[in-house]
């Protein structure tokens, strides 16, 4: 019994689990090419915890977080992209196929780890949530754009839709079956563990896949990995201490960090591996590993009892 309550504190322990994913997906990368095949159901099972504990009817309620929605809004696909093209184009731009990556990577909308991140940080789910789908719904129209303007490449306008229904509606949905039939009866805990447990898996798998990528062309990577930093913690710092300065409470400051830092990697490194060639997805891989860590820093930066 002992061995079985401390294994579960560290299933519990959010920054260990995050940890030995990225350290075993460098050291033991083999199983990764098992995992994959399971990752889109691991990623419904995230959404699916992480909005359970969501009430519809605060969604309903959209003049409450209108002004979240906006804010997020242009922090994720204003400030974000906007600073992600500028780095590309002013350190990358000799290179076509890693600026593509980019370009894309400023494409897409957010990542939807801001989701069970923002339950995870007791930030404002329902400015999360909400943002999140909203940003999804503008997706098909917007990403599309973005690429075809700054690289003339016509993207499947449809991907991003397909994701939207497949990972963000139906789990929505589900989750409301489970609230029905008694969601209190899980835990805090619990929930955090299946999410804990679930991003391992992702984190996993999305290093292991891709570890060779780290140990290629040392130029090339310690340029994108000075890019990824400068875009994952240079803007989501800066938003969380800029939202602090001028009064923004916790929870939604939870939510701009995450809208200032987060973008889907996954669907980044697919789109522009379809469009322009595998060099283009290196961006996008890298990038990952620093996303997890500042969700980590975040974490540490915000207990959830402090305001």
């Amino acid at each position: 019994m002992p061995k079985v309550k401390r294994l579960t504190e560290l299933v519990k322990n959010t920054t260990f689990m995050f940890l030995i994913a990225i350290l075993l997906g460098f050291i033991l990368p083999g199983g990764a090419r098992y995992t994959k095949s399971y990752l889109d159901v691991v990623l419904f099972i995230i959404m699916l915890v992480a909005t359970s504990s969501l009430r519809i009817r605060s969604l309903l309620n959209v003049k409450s977080y209108a002004k979240g929605l906006l804010t997020t809004m242009v922090i994720n696909y204003g400030f974000l992209s906007v600073f992600i093209v500028a780095l590309a184009y002013t350190f990358v731009g000799y290179d076509l196929e890693l600026l593509q990556g980019f370009i894309v990577m400023a494409a897409v909308p957010v990542a939807m780890a801001v989701v069970p991140f923002t339950y995870l940080l007791y930030g404002d789910l329902v400015v999360s949530t909400a943002s999140a789908a909203v940003l999804y719904l503008i997706s098909p129209i917007v990403t599309p754009m973005i690429i075809f303007a700054l690289s003339g490449a016509e993207a499947k306008i449809f991907d991003t839709l397909i994701f939207l229904i497949k990972l963000v509606i139906i789990p929505i949905i589900a989750s409301r079956i489970i609230v029905y039939f008694g969601e209190e009866r899980f835990s805090r805990q619990a929930r955090e563990a299946v999410i804990n447990i679930c991003i391992f898996i992702v984190v996993y798998s999305v290093i292991g896949l891709n570890r060779d990528i780290f140990f290629a062309d040392f130029g090339v990577l310690a340029v994108i990995l000075m890019i990824a930093v400068a875009r994952t913690f240079g803007t989501g710092i800066l938003v969380e201490r800029l939202s602090g300065l001028v009064g923004v409470d916790r929870p939604t400051r939870v939510s701009y960090a995450l809208f200032a830092s987060f973008k889907n990697l996954a669907l980044t490194a697919t789109m522009a591996l379809t469009l322009f060639g595998e060099r283009a997805s290196v961006p996008a891989t890298i990038a990952i590993p620093f996303e997890v860590l500042f969700f980590l820093y975040l974490k540490h930066r915000l207990p959830s009892n402090i305001a």
